[in-house]
C-alpha cells in the first residue's frame, strides 16, 4: 500500500513539474537584458490648451489615475473617463542638460472637454520604453541608458509593457531586433530618433552566470539575489529578473522574487511601482 501511495505521489509530481515545465516554456527564454519603465513621451502640446507643469521632451511615467503606465490604451481610457476640469497628478522623466540624466518631477495636469463627454490633457506624443539599466551579463552596443525605444520589427509601435515582453520572449536567442529608439541630444535641446539593433540573450541557467549588481533607478533599486548555494535553476531556463510589482488587499506593495532576481517596490499614491525587464 505504501509503494502504491509513493508511485502516485511520484506520478502527479512529475505531471505537475512537466506542466510547469512546459508553461515556462510558452513564455520563451529570450531576453534583451534591460531594465526600465513604459512612459509617454511628450512630442507637443495642443496651442488650445494650457499646460505650464509639463514640456515637450517630458515622459510620463506614472498617475495618480493609472498608477505606474503599462499600456497607451489604459493611459488614454483613464484620462477620458475622467470629468474636464480634473487635475492629474503625474511622474514626469525630464532631461537635465546640466548633469546629463533624467530627474523625475511631480506636475499637476489639468483635465480639458473634448468632443462628446470625454475629457483630454491636450498633449501629443508616442509611448516608449525607458531604458533605466542593462544587465552587465549582456552585450547590446547600440543602445544606453536615456534611450527610448518606440517601436520594434517585432512589435511595431510599442502599445504595452506586456505586449513588448510576450514579442521579445518568444524570440529565438541569438535573434537581431531592429529597434527605433528616441535619444535626447543636449546640445539641440531634442529628441533624435535612430536605428539600433538589439540581441536577443538565452535567460541564464545558473545563478552564476548572472552579474551580481544593483540597478537603481531613484526612488526604485532593483537588486539581483544573491543565492550562492542555488547554481542551478530548477526547470532549466531561469527568470532573469521579475515581470511587475503587485499590490495585496491590505494596500501594501509585495515584491515579487523570482529563482534570480528580485523586483524591489514600493507604493506611490496607492500605487504599486517598479521596474519592468525586456
Amino acid at each position: 500500500m505504501r509503494n502504491r501511495v509513493s508511485f502516485i505521489l511520484s506520478f502527479l509530481l512529475t505531471l505537475y513539474m512537466a506542466d510547469v515545465a512546459i508553461s515556462h516554456q510558452e513564455m520563451g527564454n529570450s531576453r534583451l537584458g534591460l531594465l526600465g519603465e513604459l512612459g509617454y513621451v511628450v512630442t507637443g502640446i495642443d496651442s488650445a490648451v494650457i499646460q505650464p507643469e509639463v514640456r515637450v521632451g517630458d515622459i510620463i511615467t506614472f498617475t495618480n489615475v493609472t498608477g505606474q503606465l503599462t499600456s497607451i490604451e489604459g493611459f488614454q481610457q483613464a484620462i477620458r473617463s475622467l470629468s474636464p476640469g480634473s487635475v492629474v497628478q503625474a511622474s514626469v522623466l525630464r532631461f537635465n542638460a546640466a548633469t546629463g540624466k533624467f530627474e523625475e518631477h511631480s506636475v499637476n495636469l489639468g483635465t480639458l472637454k473634448r468632443e462628446g463627454q470625454f475629457s483630454r490633457l491636450g498633449l501629443l506624443g508616442e509611448l516608449g520604453y525607458v531604458v533605466t539599466g542593462i544587465d552587465s551579463a549582456v552585450i547590446q552596443p547600440e543602445v544606453r541608458v536615456g534611450d527610448i525605444i518606440t517601436f520594434t520589427n517585432v512589435t511595431g509601435q510599442l502599445t504595452s509593457i506586456e505586449g513588448f515582453q510576450q514579442a521579445i520572449r518568444s524570440l529565438s536567442p541569438g535573434s537581431v531586433v531592429q529597434a527605433s529608439v528616441l535619444r535626447f541630444n543636449a546640445a539641440t535641446g531634442k529628441f533624435e530618433e535612430r536605428v539600433a539593433n538589439l540581441s536577443t540573450f538565452p535567460y541564464p541557467t545558473s545563478i552564476t552566470g548572472l552579474s551580481k549588481t544593483t540597478v537603481k533607478v531613484e526612488p526604485v533599486s532593483f537588486s539581483l539575489s544573491e543565492k550562492a548555494k542555488q547554481t542551478k535553476c530548477v526547470l532549466g531556463p531561469c527568470t532573469w529578473c521579475c515581470a511587475r510589482c503587485t499590490s495585496n488587499y491590505g494596500g501594501q506593495c509585495t515584491r515579487s522574487e523570482c529563482e534570480t532576481g528580485v523586483m524591489s517596490c514600493f507604493l506611490q499614491n496607492g500605487w504599486c511601482r517598479g521596474v519592468f525587464c525586456v
